[in-house]
């Protein structure tokens, strides 16, 4: 059976087809007295009165609803209702109103649609003059899409109500023209950008002449070709058309594009790389963690603007003081502070090593961060000597007299010494006895004999019976006193000040990490004092300290120390044939290639 046969007209009364019938009707939930709301597909509440299957709504039209049964092929209930008398008697049902419901079309209230819209009255067609009803009335027209623009701002003069639905800002064609977009293909426009969105960007719209005006009119009365009539299709987009831009509308263009630029420049620079560091944390004897982290006021910066370091320590401990212990470069040592308090670093410092307080980190340890401290602080061990010193008295409780260990005076000025020992002939008269010369004395004392004699301290200084004699002393080798010592001392400063430097420093027996020593000594002081304080008594000053300066500066100090660090013995001439590129380019020669 046809929808259409059994569509009512506007001014029937439905409820006598449908409602009074509504007695052989019977829900599906007797229990529940409410009818379900109206949609597509959706349950209509009761079962066809033919196979007792439970109804649906079936097809949702302008105003109306088609409900039917699910029944596959059958002709069981198909009936069309408006929505105003619908949603009326369902109303009533859902109140307890018995049935049969009678009502009449000033009760359904307005014209609404399936979703619940009001829609205008339909106008009384043409052909009901007559005063009878067609069986095919007029199809209902869709509602007209309302114009945006109404709640957006001000309108254009040639302002509709109506707005066109495929225009991206659902104007109507005065109000795209004017403030919509330019990309809308539902309203083409003119070439020239309106003067309202000129204003924005601070642009003035240019008056067209009047000639130039009449000669587009003329040229559109023109008959064209069909070949010039065609557009050039340079459009980016599909469906659409393309058009000249005028200087106006590609001004806009480029400014546009400057400001995305600027915008994804400043997005990429929000962070100055030059104020990041990274802080090697020691949280246990075994490995640091590294974070880096941005200090907005570098090179004065505290631990607590690095929330991953907080977190790392507060997870491994949890009862923490929040201080730690951090290596002070200008200082050359541990210094503890608490994580709010600032601590200005070297402006080139990047890497900043910290441990907690309990933390020891072991010598042993050879991650980078730790091996330029552990190469500026050698081990206890170091400081003990390791010459043998002649005993005086075989007594524990004896007190020893200090000497000069051969291996605490340089080579230079040992020979220097035994030069001027010579020829002063050091010797001393005593009771008729010469001493042997000073030569003798500075080569290390031969262990004591069985022959030699021992003094008792313990003894009265009185009992002379004891003490051996002058002859007896002598016998053995001779110490000297601390008037002789300090005597020796200064002339050994006099003879190495007048020694022959020489010349052509670094030379080729200058050790890298001497140089290297060198070089991170000066970055606290004045690099040519510093120099000196290393060179200066073997070597003459030379400008090219400054260029072996700047050389170490372009290779990094880091690099060079991490590749030499396991060759002590390796000469600064060979480490420039490693770096022969950095060296020439400093010196400012040419050819030359660096070794791998």
């Amino acid at each position: 059976m046809p929808d259409s046969a059994l569509t009512p007209s506007p001014h029937t009364n439905l409820s006598k087809l449908f409602f009074p019938q509504l007695k052989k009707y019977v829900k599906v939930n007797p229990h529940v007295i409410a009818l379900p709301t109206p949609y597509l597909n959706g349950p209509v509440g009761l079962r066809c009165p033919v196979c007792m299957v439970p109804m649906e709504y079936k097809k949702a039209k302008v105003d109306s609803w088609l409900i039917g049964c699910p029944t596959p092929q059958n002709e069981h209930n198909w009936k069309t209702w408006r929505c105003d008398q619908l949603n009326h008697e369902l109303a009533m049902i859902n109140l307890g109103t018995p049935r049969p419901i009678v009502s009449k079309p000033g009760d359904w209230g307005p014209r609404v649609s399936t979703q619940g819209e009001i829609l205008d009255d339909v106008p009384a067609a043409a052909n009901c003059s007559t005063g009878r009803h067609h069986p095919y009335p007029r199809p209902l027209q869709k509602p007209h899409v309302v114009c945006k623009r109404v709640n957006e701002g001000s309108l254009s003069q040639n302002h509709k109500d109506a707005g066109n639905k495929g225009c991206p800002s659902q104007y109507c064609r005065g109000c795209c023209t004017e403030f919509g977009s330019a990309l809308c293909t539902k309203h083409p426009r003119k070439s020239v950008i309106p003067p309202q969105q000129l204003e924005l960007f601070g642009h003035q719209a240019q008056p067209i002449a009047k000639a130039a005006t009449a000669n587009s009119q003329s040229a559109a009365q023109s008959r064209a070709s069909a070949a010039s009539s065609t557009p050039h299709q340079w459009a980016q987009s599909s469906n659409s058309i393309g058009r000249l831009v005028s200087s106006q509308s590609m001004a806009l263009i480029h400014q546009n594009r400057i400001e995305r630029e600027k915008s994804a420049h400043q997005h990429l620079n929000r962070f100055d790389l030059s104020k990041m560091a990274t802080i090697y944390l020691w949280l246990n004897a075994v490995e640091p963690k590294a974070y880096t982290a941005v200090f907005p006021q570098w090179p004065q910066a505290c631990f607590g603007q690095c929330e991953l370091l907080m977190q790392a320590v507060m997870e491994a401990v949890p009862q923490w003081n929040r201080a730690l212990s951090f290596w002070d470069e200008k200082n050359g040592g541990w210094c503890d502070t608490l994580v709010q308090y600032p601590h200005r670093f070297r402006a080139d410092q990047r890497k900043i090593v910290a441990r907690l307080q309990t933390v020891v980190i072991p010598r042993t340890a050879t991650h980078h961060s730790v091996a330029a401290i552990f190469a500026k602080t050698p081990p206890t061990s170091a400081f003990l000597s390791t010459s043998d010193l002649p005993a005086i008295c075989e007594t524990p409780s004896s007190p020893t007299t200090p000497l000069i260990s051969q291996k605490s005076i340089p080579a230079q000025q040992t020979d220097c010494s035994l030069s001027v020992a010579n020829a002063t002939g050091f010797q001393m008269d005593t009771q008729g006895k010469d001493f042997p010369s000073s030569s003798s004395q500075t080569s290390p004392s031969p262990s004591p004999t069985p022959a030699t004699p021992h003094i008792d301290l313990t003894q009265s200084p009185n009992d002379s019976a004891e003490l051996p004699s002058p002859s007896d002393l002598l016998s053995g080798p001779v110490q000297p006193s601390v008037g002789d010592i300090e005597t020796r001392e200064d002339e050994i400063e006099t003879n190495s000040s007048t020694t022959e430097l020489q010349g052509g420093w670094p030379g080729t027996t200058v050790l890298v990490s001497t140089l290297l020593a060198w070089y991170k000594d000066a970055l606290t002081g004045r690099p040519k004092q510093k120099w000196i304080a290393h060179f200066g008594g073997e070597w003459k000053f030379t400008s090219s300290m400054y260029r072996y300066r700047k050389w170490i500066k372009e290779v990094d100090y880091e690099v060079m120390f991490n590749r030499f660090q396991s060759q002590p013995e390796a000469t600064v001439d060979e480490a420039r044939d490693v770096y022969i590129d950095v060296f020439n380019k400093v010196a400012s020669l040419q050819g030359g290639s660096s070794k791998s």
